[in-house]
C-alpha cells in the first residue's frame, strides 16, 4: 500500500525569495535522473533555510517526531503536520512558481515496484493515515487560496 498527498501552498503577498522553509526530516533520499530512489541517503544539510531561487524536488525519511514541515514569511506560517501513518515526505518547489508542496507520503517513490518502505496491510485490515495543514498569522479578512 502506497499513497501520498500533494498540498500546494502559497503565502499571500510574499515573494518566495523571502519564504523560510523548515524541514521536519533528518535524512534525504537520493534519487536518480528519473526521480527513483537509489537506495542511498544522506543527512539533511540545512533543516531551515530561505527558499529564494532554490529548486526542490526532494524525498525525505527519518522524520522528526512529530513530523512537521513549514513555510513562513512575515507573520504567516503554513505548516503540514503528519499526524499518523506517513513515514516519508516529498518537498517540491519549482523555480518559476510561487508555491511549495510539502507532501506526506506513506512510502518512498517507486515503492510499489521495489517493495522498499511499503506498509503491508493484511486482507480485512485497515491502514490509517492523517495529516493536518495549519495556518497561523493570517487575519480572518485575508484571502485564503488553495492552489490545485
Amino acid at each position: 500500500m502506497s499513497f501520498g498527498y500533494h498540498p500546494y501552498l502559497r503565502i499571500p503577498d510574499e515573494k518566495r525569495s523571502r519564504w523560510r522553509i523548515t524541514l521536519g526530516a533528518l535524512e534525504r533520499l537520493l534519487l536518480d535522473e528519473a526521480m527513483i530512489r537509489t537506495g542511498e541517503r544522506e543527512p539533511v544539510a540545512r533543516r531551515s533555510f530561505t527558499l529564494a531561487e532554490q529548486v526542490l524536488d526532494d524525498a525525505f525519511d527519518a522524520l522528526d517526531e512529530p513530523p512537521q514541515f513549514e513555510a513562513s514569511a512575515g507573520n504567516v506560517a503554513l505548516r503540514v503536520s503528519f499526524v499518523e501513518g506517513y513515514s516519508y515526505a516529498q518537498v517540491y518547489a519549482p523555480a518559476d512558481q510561487d508555491f511549495i508542496c510539502l507532501e506526506p507520503m506513506t512510502a518512498p517513490t517507486n515503492a510499489l515496484v521495489s517493495g522498499e518502505g511499503l506498509a503491508l496491510v493484511p486482507p480485512g485490515q485497515r491502514y490509517r493515515a492523517a495529516f493536518r495543514v495549519s495556518i497561523s498569522g493570517m487575519r480572518s479578512s485575508d484571502p485564503l487560496e488553495v492552489v490545485q
